[in-house]
Protein backbone atom coordinates (compact mmCIF):
# COMPACT_ATOMS: atom_id res chain seq x y z
CA UNK A 1 0.00 0.00 0.00
CA UNK A 2 1.40 3.19 -0.77
CA UNK A 3 2.29 5.85 1.95
CA UNK A 4 0.03 8.67 0.58
CA UNK A 5 -3.26 7.47 -0.77
CA UNK A 6 -3.07 10.29 -3.48
CA UNK A 7 -0.24 8.83 -5.10
CA UNK A 8 -0.63 7.19 -8.50
CA UNK A 9 2.37 4.74 -9.67
CA UNK A 10 2.49 4.02 -13.20
CA UNK A 11 4.23 0.58 -12.42
CA UNK A 12 2.99 -1.82 -9.27
CA UNK A 13 4.15 -1.83 -6.41
CA UNK A 14 6.66 -4.52 -5.70
CA UNK A 15 4.85 -7.37 -4.21
CA UNK A 16 7.91 -8.75 -2.35
CA UNK A 17 11.32 -8.12 -3.04
CA UNK A 18 12.45 -11.06 -0.83
CA UNK A 19 11.41 -13.40 -4.02
CA UNK A 20 13.86 -11.59 -6.39
CA UNK A 21 16.26 -11.70 -3.16
CA UNK A 22 15.99 -15.69 -3.09
CA UNK A 23 16.55 -15.68 -6.68
CA UNK A 24 19.89 -13.97 -6.28
CA UNK A 25 21.08 -16.23 -3.33
CA UNK A 26 19.99 -19.07 -5.83
CA UNK A 27 21.60 -17.72 -9.01
CA UNK A 28 24.92 -17.55 -6.39
CA UNK A 29 24.30 -20.91 -4.50
CA UNK A 30 23.75 -19.62 -1.43
CA UNK A 31 21.63 -21.27 1.72
CA UNK A 32 19.18 -19.02 3.22
CA UNK A 33 16.39 -19.37 5.39
CA UNK A 34 13.08 -17.94 4.62
CA UNK A 35 11.81 -17.02 8.20
CA UNK A 36 8.45 -15.43 7.06
CA UNK A 37 7.18 -13.03 4.62
CA UNK A 38 9.48 -10.22 5.32
CA UNK A 39 12.34 -11.93 6.79
CA UNK A 40 15.45 -13.83 5.31
CA UNK A 41 18.78 -14.99 6.78
CA UNK A 42 22.09 -16.86 5.73
CA UNK A 43 25.46 -17.23 6.56
CA UNK A 44 28.29 -16.81 3.87
CA UNK A 45 32.19 -16.97 3.89
CA UNK A 46 33.99 -13.95 1.84
CA UNK A 47 37.33 -13.13 1.10
CA UNK A 48 37.99 -11.80 4.85
CA UNK A 49 35.86 -13.50 7.22
CA UNK A 50 33.02 -15.07 7.54
CA UNK A 51 28.95 -12.58 8.10
CA UNK A 52 25.84 -13.30 8.52
CA UNK A 53 23.04 -11.47 6.65
CA UNK A 54 19.64 -10.68 7.63
CA UNK A 55 17.36 -9.01 4.59
CA UNK A 56 13.91 -7.27 6.30
CA UNK A 57 11.27 -5.90 4.11
CA UNK A 58 9.02 -3.02 4.83
CA UNK A 59 5.78 -2.83 3.09
CA UNK A 60 4.81 0.17 4.11
CA UNK A 61 6.98 2.14 3.69
CA UNK A 62 8.80 0.28 0.28
CA UNK A 63 12.02 -0.50 1.89
CA UNK A 64 14.41 -3.21 2.24
CA UNK A 65 17.26 -3.24 4.85
CA UNK A 66 20.12 -5.38 4.88
CA UNK A 67 21.77 -6.47 8.20
CA UNK A 68 25.45 -8.05 7.45
CA UNK A 69 27.18 -9.38 10.88
CA UNK A 70 29.91 -9.76 11.30
CA UNK A 71 32.24 -12.85 12.77
CA UNK A 72 34.14 -11.36 15.10
CA UNK A 73 33.19 -9.83 18.56
CA UNK A 74 34.83 -6.50 19.75
CA UNK A 75 37.55 -6.98 22.69
CA UNK A 76 35.84 -4.42 25.63
CA UNK A 77 38.87 -2.69 25.69
CA UNK A 78 38.46 -1.08 22.56
CA UNK A 79 35.03 -0.25 23.14
CA UNK A 80 35.66 3.47 22.93
CA UNK A 81 38.04 3.29 19.91
CA UNK A 82 35.90 1.49 18.21
CA UNK A 83 32.80 3.80 18.39
CA UNK A 84 35.33 6.62 17.71
CA UNK A 85 36.49 4.73 14.12
CA UNK A 86 32.79 3.81 13.35
CA UNK A 87 32.31 7.75 13.72
CA UNK A 88 35.20 8.35 11.41
CA UNK A 89 33.84 5.67 8.80
CA UNK A 90 30.15 6.41 8.57
CA UNK A 91 31.59 9.62 7.91
CA UNK A 92 32.44 8.93 4.63
CA UNK A 93 29.65 6.04 3.31
CA UNK A 94 27.46 7.31 0.98
CA UNK A 95 25.16 5.08 2.21
CA UNK A 96 24.53 2.59 4.86
CA UNK A 97 26.38 2.89 7.97
CA UNK A 98 28.45 0.80 10.76
CA UNK A 99 27.53 0.00 14.57
CA UNK A 100 28.46 -1.70 17.21
CA UNK A 101 24.95 -2.63 19.28
CA UNK A 102 25.08 -1.43 22.94
CA UNK A 103 24.13 -4.69 24.09
CA UNK A 104 26.20 -6.77 21.67
CA UNK A 105 30.32 -6.80 20.93
CA UNK A 106 29.52 -7.69 17.25
CA UNK A 107 30.17 -5.10 14.49
CA UNK A 108 27.00 -4.90 12.00
CA UNK A 109 26.95 -2.95 8.33
CA UNK A 110 23.81 -2.21 7.92
CA UNK A 111 22.02 -0.75 4.63
CA UNK A 112 18.45 0.23 4.03
CA UNK A 113 16.82 1.14 0.32
CA UNK A 114 14.09 2.26 -1.05
CA UNK A 115 12.82 0.07 -3.67
CA UNK A 116 12.02 1.54 -7.19
CA UNK A 117 8.95 1.05 -8.98
CA UNK A 118 9.90 -0.71 -11.82
CA UNK A 119 10.10 -3.87 -13.69
CA UNK A 120 11.42 -6.93 -12.44
CA UNK A 121 15.25 -7.41 -14.22
CA UNK A 122 15.33 -3.84 -12.74
CA UNK A 123 14.42 -4.57 -9.09
CA UNK A 124 16.47 -7.76 -9.45
CA UNK A 125 19.56 -5.61 -10.59
CA UNK A 126 18.87 -2.89 -8.18
CA UNK A 127 18.86 -6.05 -5.22
CA UNK A 128 22.06 -7.70 -6.64
CA UNK A 129 23.89 -4.08 -6.43
CA UNK A 130 22.40 -3.73 -2.99
CA UNK A 131 23.66 -6.86 -1.89
CA UNK A 132 27.29 -6.15 -3.72
CA UNK A 133 27.69 -2.74 -2.04
CA UNK A 134 27.43 -3.95 1.27
CA UNK A 135 29.72 -7.03 1.05
CA UNK A 136 32.35 -4.75 -0.25
CA UNK A 137 32.02 -2.49 2.69
CA UNK A 138 32.22 -5.24 5.00
CA UNK A 139 35.27 -6.92 3.38
CA UNK A 140 37.11 -3.24 3.21
CA UNK A 141 36.87 -2.76 6.78
CA UNK A 142 36.92 -6.39 8.18
CA UNK A 143 41.13 -5.95 8.75
CA UNK A 144 40.27 -2.74 10.80
CA UNK A 145 37.87 -4.74 13.10
CA UNK A 146 39.55 -7.53 13.33
CA UNK A 147 42.27 -5.39 14.88
CA UNK A 148 39.45 -4.66 17.66
CA UNK A 149 39.06 -8.13 18.14
CA UNK A 150 41.90 -8.78 19.55
CA UNK A 151 42.94 -9.16 23.35
CA UNK A 152 44.87 -5.58 22.79
CA UNK A 153 44.55 -2.34 23.17
CA UNK A 154 44.27 -0.34 20.03
CA UNK A 155 47.18 2.40 19.53
CA UNK A 156 46.31 5.86 17.60
CA UNK A 157 48.83 4.94 15.32
CA UNK A 158 47.37 1.21 14.70
CA UNK A 159 44.03 2.80 14.35
CA UNK A 160 45.34 5.90 11.81
CA UNK A 161 46.60 3.41 9.54
CA UNK A 162 43.43 0.99 9.67
CA UNK A 163 41.72 4.08 8.94
CA UNK A 164 43.73 4.81 5.30
CA UNK A 165 42.31 4.14 2.34
CA UNK A 166 43.62 0.83 0.67
CA UNK A 167 44.49 1.50 -3.03
CA UNK A 168 44.60 -1.57 -5.39
CA UNK A 169 45.09 -5.24 -4.05
CA UNK A 170 47.77 -7.39 -3.38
Amino acid sequence: MPLHEDIHYSSPLISNPLDYVEDLLNDNNWVYTRMNDDQLCLDITGKQGRYSLLFYWNSQLNTLQLVCEYDLSIHPENQDAVYKAIAQMNSLLCVGHFEVISDSDKPYFRHSGLLPHTDEQICYRYIEDFVELSLAQCEQHYPLFYVFSQDHAVTTDTLAFLMTTPVGNS
